[in-house]
């Protein structure tokens, strides 16, 4: 899971360190800030810039008792890690595309997808099942109830309006009692 980067993003990612190194990231920032509010745009919640110039790769490997390991499932277009996966009871599983802001449902064993549904333009991680049919998801500050069988959300709650503040995991303590992590 995560983030697989490829040569081009490993390259951007050095050429930022030199950047910060020579004490130039923040001014190249700062200049982008003005690009953006110049051509109105509104600020991509993984990035800030405006363009976003490498993407990854985001891939579920499976391995086997014996050792043997093979992929999953991979996603393409992937510009930042997702780390959320959950099987569920029915034994087909859910991955939260965190680049996209969607909730991938999937076939585990075949790697098919069954459907993946747009839910948030945040920051989505963390998830854990209600029950068969109702998830819960972190979205950036503010947990989200979602339908699997019609693909829906249901209700949200929100937790903090702070944009620096994240859900990042969801564990349930006891029956009356769910525990989130921020970062």
């Amino acid at each position: 899971m995560g983030l697989v980067l490829t040569t081009k993003f490993a390259t951007l990612l050095k050429w930022k360190k030199k950047l910060i190194d020579m004490g130039l990231w923040s001014s190249l920032l700062a200049a982008n800030r003005r690009v953006r509010d110049g051509l109105g745009l509104r600020k991509n919640v993984h990035s800030d810039l405006v363009l976003q110039p490498a993407k990854g790769r985001s891939a579920i490997v499976r391995i086997q008792p014996d050792g043997s390991q093979s992929v999953c499932l991979t996603l393409s277009e992937i510009t930042v890690p997702s780390h959320s996966l959950l099987l569920l009871p029915d034994e087909k599983s859910v991955y939260l595309n965190t680049t996209a802001g969607e909730v991938v449902h999937f076939e585990p064993y075949t790697g098919e997808v069954l459907s993946s549904t747009k839910v948030t333009e945040g920051f989505l991680r963390g998830v854990k099942a209600l029950n068969k049919d109702t998830l819960i998801l972190g979205s950036k500050g503010e947990l989200l109830t979602f339908d699997i069988p019609t693909r829906r959300v249901l209700g949200t709650m929100r937790l903090s309006d702070d944009p620096n503040e994240s859900v990042y995991d969801i564990q349930f303590l006891q029956s009356t009692i769910l525990c989130l992590r921020f970062l």
